[in-house]
């Protein structure tokens, strides 16, 4: 079964993603916390939905911190290996204990041209495990399409 969460009035993707994560037992995954300058988002990290913890995913160029080690670019934003990394290890930490529910947020354009997360969503939904994944609502229907065969 796969359940998607998009924004809603007055609620951002990541709260609601949030929120679904808080009323879900046995789950694990990431979501994306966008990185706002004034009126301008420079970034994006991945939270891990269990511990809290972050990694910087994508940033503007010009906003790239020492050390950045660029997988891909994708529209303005430069993306870091350490994200890509990071959500992987989320995701086999998941599975390894058994977690009957997996969050992936974020999912989007990269994925249905088979970049970014495209390979980690495809092993979730043939995981058996029951996916909640964040997109735009434009998006549900190709994601549907392109990865899962409910």
């Amino acid at each position: 079964m796969t359940r998607f969460v998009t924004k809603t009035e007055g609620k951002s993707r990541e709260e609601a993603v949030q929120e679904q994560f808080a009323a879900t037992g046995n789950a694990a995954g990431f979501c994306s916390r966008a990185l706002i300058e004034g009126e301008t988002t420079i970034g994006y990290e991945l939270v891990d939905l269990k511990s809290g913890r972050t990694v910087l995913c994508a940033m503007l160029p010009d906003r790239i911190p020492s050390g950045w080690n660029e997988e891909l670019q994708h529209g303005k934003y430069s993306f870091s290996r350490e994200g890509f990394a990071f959500a992987e290890t989320i995701i086999d930490k998941a599975l390894e204990d058994g977690a009957t529910v997996l969050f992936l947020d974020e999912i989007g354009k990269l994925e249905l041209k088979d970049s970014g997360f495209a390979s980690l969503l495809q092993r979730c939904a043939a995981s058996g495990s029951e996916l909640v994944i964040g997109c735009r609502r434009a998006n549900i229907a190709k994601i549907r399409e392109q990865f899962l065969t409910e």
